[in-house]
């Protein structure tokens, strides 16, 4: 008894369609929102740190005004060059997870290397916190904006796989037509 394998179809790079092709568009703001919320939440948990009380409280205050916006847009930035703004990368799964997450890690970074160099004291609890508040409450809004995607996405409803047995018993044109719409490429 053999089996054969039938290829119904490759994925090919599609665009979102209706409300949902403004997506990356949603994920910005919604990440703007957060990171605001995170740099904001930072703040007010740096002065409840049980070591915050060793600098002068208007010293901070001025560097972190300085400090919080850049890393604000320093940290989109890194989300944006990453990849985690693609419109072909929502839905992908982990992927987009950890496409936000290594921006996050590398703003993290690149912050912490950056005030080293020009020898800026940042707040150790302010950055610490920021970054410890920060990643799971973008990943939470992914995970939040996926949801509400897949709930308002538009399924096609039509079978393009095999099973064991062989292709499926669609005609071939149902087939095409089905995996046109679903945006698969038929070979």
């Amino acid at each position: 008894m053999t089996a054969s394998l039938a290829t119904t179809g490759t994925r090919t790079r599609t665009s979102l369609t209706g409300g949902l092709r403004y997506l990356p568009n949603v994920a910005l703001g919604l990440d703007l929102f957060l990171v605001t919320i995170t740099i904001f939440v930072a703040l007010a948990g740096r002065s409840a740190l049980p070591f915050s009380n060793q600098v002068h409280a208007a010293t901070v205050s001025d560097q972190l005004t300085l400090a919080a916006p850049g890393m604000m847009v320093g940290w989109l930035f890194a989300i944006f060059v990453l990849g985690g703004y693609r419109s072909d990368l929502f839905g992908a799964g982990v992927d987009e997870y950890k496409r936000v997450v290594n921006a996050s890690m590398v703003t993290a970074a690149l912050v912490g290397i950056m005030c080293y160099l020009v020898r800026f004291d940042l707040s150790r609890g302010f950055f610490v916190l920021a970054f410890l508040v920060g990643i799971p409450m973008l990943v939470t809004g992914r995970y939040c904006l996926l949801t509400w995607s897949t709930a308002h996405a538009v399924v096609v409803p039509c079978s393009t796989g095999w099973s064991s047995r062989g292709p499926s018993p669609m005609s071939t044109r149902s087939r095409a037509s089905c995996a046109a719409r679903a945006g698969w490429a038929t070979t």
